[in-house]
């Protein structure tokens, strides 16, 4: 499984990149993949081992209004969550992505 945090705006893409490499987390910048259609086109993928810290870092950096999504591979096809989706459904509200 992969994750994609995905940006409102190409500055805060950036932003995030540079505080997540500061931290010595392994990130990669890239187009979002077609079939999520959120943010500003470009996203970060990062191993899931390192998400909840991402978050932590980028929110205490002022990085806000990120999406989180999941790659799952099933059937030679990805499959992709809405992380931010199933937390809105299961709290009733949005206050971050959370995992």
């Amino acid at each position: 499984m992969e994750y994609f945090i995905a940006f409102k705006n190409t500055d805060f893409v950036i932003k995030a990149e540079r505080f997540l490499i500061a931290q010595k987390l392994r990130v990669v910048m890239q187009p979002l993949p077609s079939q999520l259609h959120s943010g500003c086109g470009l996203c970060l993928r990062i191993d899931p081992c390192d998400v909840k810290l991402a978050l932590r870092i980028l929110a205490e950096g002022g990085v806000e209004e990120t999406m989180l999504f999941s790659r799952d591979p099933k059937d030679n096809q990805y499959s992709y969550v809405d992380i931010n989706e199933v937390e809105r459904n299961s709290n009733g509200s949005m206050l971050g992505a959370k995992l």
